[in-house]
């Protein structure tokens, strides 16, 4: 599978402020699917995957993981993101819950052009904290 741009440029070799463009975009879209549309999107982490975290309109805040380099397809996203909601309900563990989609689903699959393919892109609650430094 061509990891390319319609011009010929492959994704990993964009600036990373065109990268960025381009998540936006298709995490916008997801939003959408998720029923937030125009909710703020703040990047957390790019480096495998995407991260955003997502503020709505009522104050609400989501973590959004865009599985762009993931060998993972949708079935195995699925299994994850089931495996976590039943550790949330049958243990103590806090953990992210997976949020639906406004049709049910566990994720949203949105066309990324510069890969050419469906990206899995999931919607977890998020969880307060703070980012400890490495080596600390």
């Amino acid at each position: 599978m061509a990891r390319e741009h319609l011009d010929g440029v492959p994704f990993r070799d964009w600036s990373r402020k065109a990268q960025l463009r381009a998540l936006r975009s298709a995490a916008r879209i997801a939003l959408v699917d998720f029923g937030y549309r125009g909710a703020q999107l703040d990047l957390v982490e790019f480096e495998f995957n995407a991260t955003f975290r997502v503020t709505t309109k009522r104050g609400e805040r989501f973590a959004m993981r865009l599985n762009i380099n993931s060998t993972g397809d949708a079935e195995q996203v699925e299994a994850e993101t089931a495996w976590v909601a039943a550790l949330a309900e049958e243990t103590d563990v806090l953990l992210p819950l997976p949020q639906p989609t406004a049709s049910g689903d566990r994720m949203a699959l949105v066309w990324f052009d510069p890969l050419r393919r469906d990206v899995p892109i999931v919607l977890y609650s998020w969880l307060g904290g703070r980012h400890l430094n490495d080596g600390s």
